[in-house]
């Protein structure tokens, strides 16, 4: 795995985030990297998880997430990529998900991989609203 993905992670975490949320972000981007590794993912799909929630919680208000993702030195591959898995202010999930779904491959297995470690949690946590929800999700992205 590139080091230089995981510094970006982290400079963007801290610089975004209190360091509780930081941290957080940090460990599932590392929880939905290692799913993609067992997942049989290559260097490209680790990297994509790594930054995965990157753009979509770290954007200032005023910004388009498309002129922040251009801010980070990342190929054009990963930041489509990463664009791909950001969910947009007032996008409804449902809608997220089908875009998704007709999306790339690598955003739809990063997508699968970060709902199967979400999923987890939440069967762990007991939401059953977040259990359908996911289960739902990772059902459509089979398809």
């Amino acid at each position: 795995m590139n080091r230089k993905i995981n510094d970006i992670l982290l400079r963007e975490a801290r610089t975004c985030l209190d360091d509780t949320d930081a941290d957080a972000l940090v460990a599932h981007s590392h929880s939905v990297r290692e799913e993609v590794r067992r997942a049989g993912g290559g260097d490209l799909e680790q990297e994509v998880a790594l930054l995965h929630d990157v753009v979509e919680d770290c954007c200032p208000a005023d910004m388009e997430p498309e002129a922040y993702a251009a801010t980070l030195p990342v190929s054009d591959e990963i930041r489509g990529a990463v664009l791909e898995l950001t969910r947009r202010k007032g996008e409804i999930y449902a809608d997220y998900i089908e875009r998704v779904a007709s999306g790339t491959r690598v955003a739809r297995f990063v997508k699968q991989c970060d709902l199967r470690v979400n999923l987890r949690k939440s069967e762990a946590t007991g939401c059953d609203s977040l259990v359908k929800r996911y289960t739902r999700a990772l059902d459509r992205l089979a398809t």
